[in-house]
């Protein structure tokens, strides 16, 4: 579900240089919305990162989850905060809401 809702985002934005019409109000809304979207996103990733290093993926592919994650094209500070956000969940219940 996430390969194919990730392909049609890029297949509807990642072509224009534009994602909306240059109307203010337009651009201020569609900026709201990316960053809920961004935050959703992060939030997905850390609790992916965290399952996989608790089933163990990374390890039986020979490779830690932090280079799992950079062969999957994220940065590597961006994996390493991803990882520290992942091993929170469980330790701060409230974390994910933020």
């Amino acid at each position: 579900m996430f390969t194919e809702v990730g392909d049609l985002l890029v297949d509807q934005l990642g072509v224009d240089s534009r994602v909306v019409d240059d109307v203010g109000a337009d651009i201020i809304d569609a900026i709201g919305g990316a960053v809920r979207l961004r935050a959703v996103t992060d939030h997905v990733l850390a609790v992916l990162s965290a399952q996989a290093e608790r089933v163990g993926i990374a390890k039986r592919s020979g490779m830690r989850t932090r280079e799992l994650l950079m062969a999957n094209g994220m940065a590597p500070v961006v994996a390493d905060r991803c990882l520290r956000v992942g091993r929170a969940l469980s330790e701060l219940p409230t974390l994910h809401r933020h």
